[in-house]
C-alpha cells in the first residue's frame, strides 16, 4: 500500500494524475477501511486530480464517517481550481468540527485566489448562504488582501443590513495599499453594483493615486452612468490633490488617454491652466480628446471655446463624440445668453 501511494505521489508531483492513477485514488478515497489512506487520496486529489475530483471530494467532503477525511477533502477541494466547488465549502463551514470549518475556509480562499473572479463568485455563494456563513465567508474574503476586495464591494453594495456592515468592516482592515488596488481593479470591473462602491471609497481615502484610475472611469463611455457619477463625485473631493503643473505636463504626453486625464482632472480643479488646456485639447489630433476638451470647456464656462466647439460639431461624424460636442455648445450657449442679461 505504502509503495503504491509513494508512485502516485511521485506521478502527481510532475503534474496532473493519470487515468489509472485517478481511478485508483478515487477507489482508495470510497473504499478504504483506513482513515489515513482515504485522507491521503483525498489530498492528492485535490493537488493532481483538477476538476475532475470535485464530484468526488464533495462525495467525501459530505458522507466520509472520519472528520480528519472530510477535512483533507475540504482542503483538497480548495485545490481543484473548480468554481464548482464553492458551494459545498460553503456548507461546511456551517458544521460543529472546528477542523472542518478550518480547512473549509482555508480551501475556500485557495478557490478565491485560483479561479477568475474568484471573490465575486464566493459572494454569490454567500448571498445564497445563513448568516452564520456569510459572516464566517465575509472573513476569508477579507484575508485575501486585493483579491478579495471585489467580492467585499460586491457585499457592501447588494448584500443584507447584516453583511454590508461586516464587508464594510472587513475593507476597513485591510493595509491601505491593498485596499486601493482592489479598489481599483473593482472600478475596471465596469459594474452597476459594485463599482459605484469602489468609487467612492477611492474618494473617501484622500489618495491622489486614485486620480487616474478616476478619470479614466468618467471619461470611458462603456462605464455604467453611476459609476461615472460616483467617480466624478470622488475627483471633486480630490480637488486639492490636483497639482495644476502636473496635468499640464500630462497634457504633453504623446498618449491619448494621459491627455484626456488631464484635460479632465484639470476640469475638475478649475483655474487659468484649466481653462487653456481645454482650449488646446479642442486643437488636438484625437477625437475623443478633443470631445473631453469641449466638455471640460463647458464644465469651466470657456465661452472662448464656443466658436471651435460650434465648427467641430459641423465637421464631426463619429455619434457618440458629436453628442458629447453638441452637448457641450448647447451649455455653453446657456451660458452665453444668460451672460448677456441685463442686471435689473
Amino acid at each position: 500500500m505504502l509503495a503504491t501511494f509513494t508512485s502516485v505521489t511521485a506521478g502527481a508531483q510532475g503534474g496532473r494524475l493519470t487515468a489509472d492513477q485517478f481511478a485508483l485514488l478515487t477507489e482508495r478515497l470510497r473504499n478504504s477501511s483506513a482513515f489515513k489512506v482515504r485522507l491521503q487520496a483525498a489530498l492528492l486529489l485535490g493537488a493532481a486530480g483538477g476538476a475532475d475530483a470535485e464530484p468526488v471530494l464533495v462525495t467525501a467532503l459530505r458522507e466520509d464517517k472520519h472528520p480528519a477525511v472530510r477535512a483533507a477533502a475540504a482542503l483538497g477541494l480548495g485545490q481543484t481550481q473548480d468554481p464548482r466547488a464553492i458551494d459545498p465549502l460553503l456548507s461546511a463551514m456551517a458544521d460543529d468540527d472546528p477542523l472542518l470549518r478550518g480547512q473549509s475556509e482555508k480551501g475556500l480562499g485557495q478557490l478565491a485566489q485560483s479561479v477568475p473572479s474568484g471573490a465575486l463568485k464566493v459572494w454569490e455563494g454567500l448571498a445564497r448562504s445563513p448568516a452564520l456563513v456569510q459572516a464566517r465567508g465575509l472573513t476569508v474574503l477579507g484575508t485575501l488582501g486585493a483579491g478579495g476586495v471585489p467580492g467585499l464591494c460586491a457585499a457592501a453594495s447588494v448584500g443584507n443590513e447584516g453583511a454590508k456592515g461586516l464587508a464594510r468592516e472587513e475593507l476597513a482592515k485591510l493595509p491601505k495599499d491593498q485596499l486601493l488596488a482592489g479598489l481599483r481593479e473593482t472600478l475596471k470591473l465596469k459594474d452597476a453594483d459594485l463599482s459605484p462602491v469602489a468609487a467612492a471609497m477611492l474618494g473617501d481615502q484622500g489618495d491622489g493615486i486614485a486620480l487616474p484610475s478616476l478619470a479614466d472611469a468618467v471619461s470611458d463611455p462603456t462605464q455604467p452612468q453611476a459609476v461615472s457619477t460616483e467617480a466624478r463625485s470622488a475627483l471633486v473631493r480630490l480637488a486639492a490633490q490636483i497639482d495644476p503643473a502636473s496635468e499640464q505636463r500630462r497634457f504633453e504626453s504623446d498618449d491619448p488617454q494621459e491627455r484626456m486625464r488631464a484635460v479632465l482632472l484639470l476640469s475638475v480643479k478649475g483655474g487659468a491652466v484649466a481653462e487653456q488646456v481645454s482650449l488646446k485639447a479642442l486643437r488636438d489630433g484625437t477625437l475623443r480628446v478633443q470631445a473631453a476638451g469641449a466638455s471640460a470647456a463647458a464644465d469651466l464656462g470657456v465661452l472662448a471655446a464656443l466658436p471651435k466647439i460650434k465648427a467641430l460639431t459641423e465637421k464631426e461624424e463619429e455619434a457618440p463624440i458629436l453628442r458629447v460636442l453638441q452637448i457641450a455648445a448647447r451649455r455653453l450657449e446657456r451660458k452665453q445668453s444668460a451672460s448677456k442679461v441685463p442686471a435689473p
